[in-house]
């Protein structure tokens, strides 16, 4: 009997230790998926911070929504593209923003954004400043980590 119990013991303990093993393999492709997220959400807002289309692009899935600080809504990834195209064509803007918050699991991650908007005139003074929350959600796919929602938030100016 004692043997027979060392045997269930031995098996109890490798049946343990495969166990442990896969879930520290499932453990790490979480982290993976974390860092895969984070890093999306970095390219995704450098992107926008030099005004790289290309960049962008493969960040923005093609069911995106976007909600501008004005309130207009943008359907699908051809009018997200298109406006950003038609924003970045200027060079007298800058956008500076600095994330506040993520969350993600294995499928879903968000990020708050604050970001300052600031326009120039050729002589280099400030002819539009503005300050806004951006809140974007992000859905893991085949394809990776893409943009699904954009929503931005206008910070009024208290005086």
């Amino acid at each position: 009997m004692m043997i027979r119990g060392i045997k269930i013991t031995k098996n109890l303990g490798i049946a343990f230790v495969l166990f442990l093993g896969f879930a520290c393999s499932q453990q790490k492709g979480l982290v993976d998926d974390l860092q895969s997220f984070t890093t999306t959400l970095d390219v995704h807002l450098e992107a926008i911070a030099k005004g790289n289309l290309e960049q962008l692009a493969p960040t923005v899935s093609e069911s995106v929504i976007m909600i501008g600080p004005d309130g207009r809504k943008y359907d699908g990834k051809d009018a997200f593209m298109d406006l950003h195209k038609n924003w970045f064509a200027s060079s007298n803007w800058k956008w500076d923003g600095r994330i506040l918050k993520t969350e993600s699991s294995d499928s879903l991650g968000f990020g708050l954004v604050q970001y300052k908007y600031t326009e120039n005139d050729s002589a280099g003074h400030i002819t539009l400043e503005s300050n806004a929350y951006l809140i974007l959600v992000f859905k893991n796919s085949a394809l990776g980590w893409q943009l699904t929602h954009d929503q931005n938030t206008s910070i009024p100016t208290i005086k």
